[in-house]
């Protein structure tokens, strides 16, 4: 006969009592069931008094991997997401399988501690959308339950401007529309700046109207940019950036602005005399939006309006050439800048039979 003295983890002693066969071994087999921890055994000769060797054997708690996130709804880049768990095997490692809203999988690991639980804080920065995650006991293989969590954009805001392009002559102004559109519920003031303006433009408090504004969650809301100019702004093509700011969120709207030299219209006609089917006459203008249309009103001898175009060049001037063929007497010409609608001067010439 032996006796078997086990000391639990408890620390408390429990004596078993089993019997040797014909060769003096013997076989139990058993599943702890009561204590986790360190158990110490050794066994004695009932016949001898001999003891054994002794022996040592941990019995971990029963595994039972389970997960879980708090909050299960948060922003991108905002919200501190805290994931626990528990039942894993103590001091053992966790293979964390995540699946991104976009379907990849990216694969973690952690640690349990003494007791096979675990935490771990994080903040999402990379895609918005459902994630899904199932953590496995690499000790033992077992699954945890599966969790899903969601991350959502930020509240933000976009703009767009209109119209794009806009040109005008020294003295002149314009202006550009620009919406902003609340994005994720947005709903904050915005305010309003204008950037790289060209030198000598009129400043003014009165830019934006109005100088910020607050869109309704999911709306819109819009303000009127208005640029002035004197005689003495930079003539040229200008980059303009509308900028919109609220809080730490800033977007630009990119327009281009371009400012003619101040528009004066002046005509000539040589010669101011000449012979009905004979004389060329040349007509001269300057002082007209570059590249601009031209509307010239002819006022023929017999009294008739007629009306011809042309196009003044880079420079704002235009020469047209022609000989007359139809009346005699004497025509009044005043051409008109489309761009602007200023009326040049006025000017006569005769033609004789």
């Amino acid at each position: 006969s032996i006796t078997q003295n086990v000391i639990y983890p408890n620390g408390g002693l429990t004596v078993y009592h089993t019997v040797a066969n014909a060769s003096g071994g013997y076989t139990n087999s058993f599943i702890p069931v009561s204590q986790t921890g360190l158990y110490t055994e050794t066994d004695t000769d009932n016949a001898t008094g001999i003891l054994s060797n002794t022996i040592t054997y941990t019995v971990n708690p029963q595994v039972n991997p389970h997960i879980a996130i708090s909050p299960t709804t948060g922003t991108l880049g905002v919200t501190t997401f805290t994931l626990t768990g528990s039942g894993f095997t103590p001091n053992g490692s966790i293979t964390q399988n995540v699946i991104y809203p976009n379907g990849g999988l990216t694969v973690y690991h952690t640690t349990a501690n003494a007791s096979g639980a675990f935490t771990n804080s994080y903040v999402l920065t990379s895609q918005t959308g459902l994630y899904t995650q199932t953590d496995t006991d690499d000790a033992t293989g077992i699954l945890s339950n599966t969790i899903t969590y969601t991350v959502n954009s930020p509240a933000d805001f976009s703009t767009s401007a209109a119209p794009l392009i806009q040109t005008i002559s020294q003295g002149a102004a314009t202006s550009y529309v620009l919406t902003v559109q609340s994005l994720n519920g947005f709903s904050s003031a915005v305010t309003f700046y204008a950037l790289n303006m060209p030198s000598g433009y009129v400043a003014s408090g009165t830019n934006w109207s109005p100088p910020s504004a607050t869109p309704p969650a999911n709306g819109t809301a819009t303000s009127i940019f208005t640029i002035a100019t004197n005689g003495s702004t930079a003539t040229g093509t200008f980059t303009l950036t509308l900028r919109a700011v609220s809080g730490n969120l800033t977007h630009d709207t990119t327009v281009t602005l371009t400012v003619n030299p101040q528009v004066s219209p002046h005509i000539a006609i040589s010669p101011t005399t000449g012979t009905l089917g004979v004389t060329t006459f040349t007509l001269t203008g300057s002082g007209f939006t570059p590249n601009g249309s031209i509307t010239q009103n002819v006022i023929y001898p017999n009294g008739g309006l007629t009306v011809y175009h042309t196009t003044a060049n880079a420079s704002g001037a235009f020469t047209n050439s022609y000989v007359l063929t139809s009346q005699t007497g004497l025509y009044t010409q005043t051409d008109t800048d489309d761009a602007t609608g200023i009326l040049s001067n006025t000017i006569t010439y005769t033609v004789n039979p």
